[in-house]
């Protein structure tokens, strides 16, 4: 999703549903058409309008029609909260009218799910500021993980590939 962010492009659908876990443990974002059809109950149709995801979604896009790449961060943070549940649904529970009318207002928080390691609690909250310009950047979500990687994905990462890590470095380049 950093990279998708620095690309300027917006999911709009960002869900543990629509990622794919290779053998080697790589994730893969997707959006595949035909979850709609194994997920009906994950999408809700609002006065007619096309199917919506309204439980990863964020207040922004509830209440304005607005997605863009944090309005991803924050349904990154419901993909976080997935994952630690082991693919329980967000919100269960509640009705999708009451899921759009507690999200939009402020009522934000998920409870933290037994078991979940701090970091991903941390990354969760920090995913689900209500404001928008308040909220983290996938790149910070990122630099937070770091510590946690593994040689895998500090040999491919497109993290590791970017300017900002190298802005420490002078090249000297001479004739000789």
């Amino acid at each position: 999703m950093d990279y998708l962010s620095d690309q300027k492009f917006v999911h709009r659908d960002l869900a543990a549903r629509n990622c794919l876990v290779n053998a080697n443990k790589t994730c893969k974002v997707g959006d595949f058409g035909l979850t709609r059809d194994i997920y009906e109950t994950d999408y809700y149709r609002r006065g007619g309008r096309s199917f919506l995801p309204i439980r990863w979604m964020a207040p922004e896009s509830l209440r304005d029609g607005r997605f863009d790449t944090l309005s991803d961060v924050w349904s990154f943070g419901v993909l976080l909260w997935e994952i630690a549940t082991l693919a329980e649904q967000p919100y269960q529970g509640y009705g999708n009218e009451e899921v759009v009318h507690y999200v939009r207002y402020g009522n934000i928080t998920l409870e933290r799910p037994p078991n979940c390691p701090e970091i991903l609690h941390k990354l969760m909250h920090a995913c689900w500021t209500f404001s928008p310009g308040d909220r983290i950047s996938f790149r910070s979500i990122v630099d937070e993980l770091v510590p946690y990687e593994n040689e895998d994905f500090r040999l491919n990462a497109y993290y590791h590939t970017q300017p900002h890590l190298l802005q420490d470095q002078i090249l000297i380049v001479t004739n000789d």
